[in-house]
């Protein structure tokens, strides 16, 4: 497929959803008029993505997920699941085809295929994209992200709405005795 061929198909609105490896061709791709979303990065020091970068990753991730889906079972079959030697490159697209059309045919859909359900996701994530987060500000507001926690020692007078637990409750907790004779079994057995 040429660059030309490539931008036949595209209308001005159109956007390209791309994983970071194509993070080199985003310039190229800017010059033919063609819009592009990637996931972000982290810029040099930072320890995680603004909520805005964020938001737009998690989109771009949601929508990745068929592709990605669909490359998974592509490389269910045995041939396709490694590296291929170059002597196989002519052939590799007809594998791939041939794999494809069996998928296709006999396989179920990846999307339940009621556009309506559809739209409505897709809506409610665009909303959801643009909402502040809460809990960050709340962070940075009161300066959560730079205070050091320490830790302070409690008994129960001092921690009133812990539970109180009996013998039988940790018994039904812990799946019955099973739990309880398997330690002491794997106790004896530990070389001392």
């Amino acid at each position: 497929m040429t660059l030309k061929n490539l931008k036949n198909g595209w209308t001005e609105d159109d956007i390209m959803i791309v994983d970071r490896g194509f993070r080199d061709a985003l310039d190229l791709l800017q010059e033919m008029g063609i819009q592009t979303k990637m996931p972000a990065f982290n810029k040099k020091g930072e320890s995680q993505l603004p909520v805005e970068d964020s938001n737009v990753t998690r989109l771009v991730t949601k929508i990745r997920w068929v592709v990605e889906s669909v490359n998974g079972r592509i490389k269910s079959w045995k041939y396709l699941d490694r590296v291929l030697p170059n002597s196989q490159i002519s052939d590799v697209s007809d594998y791939v085809n041939i794999a494809c059309a069996i998928m296709n045919k006999y396989w179920p859909e990846l999307n339940t295929g009621d556009l309506e359900q559809d739209e409505q996701l897709a809506s409610k994530m665009l909303y959801l994209s643009k909402q502040k987060n809460l809990l960050h500000e709340k962070i940075i507001e009161e300066g959560l992200d730079k205070r050091s926690c320490k830790w302070q020692k409690i008994d129960a007078s001092s921690a009133p709405t812990f539970p109180r637990l009996s013998e039988e409750d940790i018994r039904n907790i812990t799946v019955g005795v099973y739990q309880l004779k398997t330690c002491s079994m794997l106790y004896q057995r530990t070389p001392r």
